[in-house]
Order: structure tokens, then sequence, then C-alpha cells
């Protein structure tokens, strides 16, 4: 796990956004941004650091209302102004253009940088994502979830995330150890538990409003969509219907009884092999496929 591997330097940049966004770096190389999804911070994609940090310099965004960032009110989401915060920060670091992957509202959020500042990115990847909700997502993982934060009770929150999150065949073994610590780190124990649930709220409104259908054909970048099979939350159809819009994508689907919606920790060594090949095939020198 990635308690051994340093981090290069931790870090925080008040945007023109209106928000002070954190993140922490890791590793030498060409840029990788990485963007979580809804309700969790940087923290998400600890499984694939060590990977990662041993070829690209990578920069770990936590997403408003997430981590160490700001935590505004529940109307100051959408994944537009947070594409924009993801846009103000890579610019402030100068690191443009960077690789940017980001998982499930994570992926929205990337969806959206490349369409508003297709500048900043080089190549991207979507991971569990979608084009728009439809009013089986909005009943979903949207009304169970809210209902619990309505009620108060982030406890009953967190299980019915889990339920989602996670294959049936985690939740009866708790089983393999790197997932069950991967669910302590960034939800039991998580340092920023409590901020993660008041953000939660707006990036619940985010998810609901997000609708990049018309738009996902300005995407530019040379770009990774992948989908778990078993995927509850997102069913694969969605990321198939983002792949389908987007010029020359190239689409990954995941298969077995782990491919929940948290595939990249679930099945953490394949994807992080089929992701490092998506990367070295597109240099930012120029001396790859595409």
């Amino acid at each position: 796990m990635t308690s051994a591997l340093p981090a290069k330097c931790r870090g925080d940049v008040l945007l023109d956004t209106g928000v002070r966004l954190s993140y922490t770096r890791f590793g030498a190389g060409e840029p990788l941004v990485l963007l979580p999804g809804t309700g969790t911070d940087g923290r998400f994609w600890d499984l694939q650091l060590p990977a990662y940090a041993g070829e690209y310099d990578v920069i770990v965004v936590d997403n408003r209302g997430s981590g160490y960032s700001d935590a505004p009110a529940a109307d100051a989401y959408s994944t537009e102004i947070m594409a924009d915060d993801v846009a103000g920060l890579i610019g402030a670091l100068d690191l443009g253009p960077a690789h940017v992957s980001g998982h499930s509202l994570g992926a929205s959020i990337g969806q959206q940088v490349a369409i508003r500042h297709p500048e900043v990115v080089h190549s991207l990847q979507l991971h569990a994502t979608k084009a728009r909700n439809d009013e089986w997502l909005r009943r979903a993982f949207g009304y169970t979830t809210k209902f619990a934060l309505d009620h108060g009770d982030a406890r009953a929150a967190f299980r019915i995330t889990m339920m989602w999150m996670l294959s049936a065949d985690y939740l009866e073994t708790r089983e393999p150890a790197a997932v069950a610590e991967m669910v302590t780190r960034c939800y039991v124990q998580n340092p920023n538990a409590e901020r993660n649930v008041v953000g939660m709220r707006g990036h619940q409104i985010a998810n609901a409003n997000h609708d990049s259908l018309a738009q996902l054909p300005l995407i530019q970048a040379p770009t990774l969509v992948t989908a778990g099979a078993n995927d509850v939350m997102i069913p694969p159809r969605y990321s198939e219907l983002v792949a389908g819009r987007i010029d020359d994508a190239e689409f990954r689907m995941f298969a077995g009884e782990r491919s929940s919606h948290a595939f990249p920790w679930e099945m953490a060594a394949e994807f992080t092999t089929a992701t490092l090949e998506f990367l070295r095939a597109h240099p930012i020198g120029g001396d790859g496929d595409d």
C-alpha cells in the first residue's frame, strides 16, 4: 500500500473559481492528474500510485467538497465549475497539457475539462463514466444516498454507497485485504470524513445535473473509456455511450465477479496495467501512437 510512498509535495491553490483546491504530488515525469469520484478524496487512487509515480509526475486532486479542499455550500457544485477548478490548478502549477484521468464523478469532471479547456488535456481517461443522468440513475444511487443524508444518517449513507460501489463477493468476504484497507482509508478512518459528507451533497447535485451528451464529440484528446461489467452504480451501457460519442475513443470492459464500480480497487493490477499501457502509448513528447 502507499503508506510507504512519500509525497513529493502537498499543497493548495486559491483559484479564480473562489475555492482553495488541495493536491498531493508524487513521482516525476509527464504530468498525470487524477480525479476521484463522489464523496471521496484523492486517497481513492492509492493502489495505483506506486506504479504511476514510478513513471509520471502524479498530481492527486481533492475535488471541491472533499479532502483538504474547500467545501462550499451545496449549490456551488457542477461538473462544469469543478472542471474549471481542475483547469485552474493545472494552469497554476504550469502542468499543461497533462494526462487527465477520472473515476465516476471524476470522469464527468474530466469530460468537462477536455470540453471546456482542451488546451490543458493531452490524454483523457474516463473510468465508470456517463454522459448524463437518466431517470434510472436519478432513482438509484442518487435518491437512495440522498434520502439517508437528508435524514442525518451518514452511517446509512456509507452503507448504501458501499452496496452500490463494491462487488457482492467483496461484501460477503471482505477480501482481499487491500480492498478492505481502501474502504477503511477512504471512508471509515479518513480524517476528512466529515468534510466529505458535507461535500457529498454538492457532488450529488453535480452528478444529477451533468449532461455532456451533445458536447462529447468536441473532445479531441486521445481517450480511454473503461467500465466494469458488474458495475451496478453506473452500468457499462453508460460508459459505452460515452465512448461511442468521442472520435476514436478506446473502450475497455473489465469482466468477472470483481468488476464492480470500484474496479480500480477490486481489479487493481489489471486496471493499473491497462491504464499505464494507454499512457505510454500517448506520450506528451509525441512519439507514441497518437
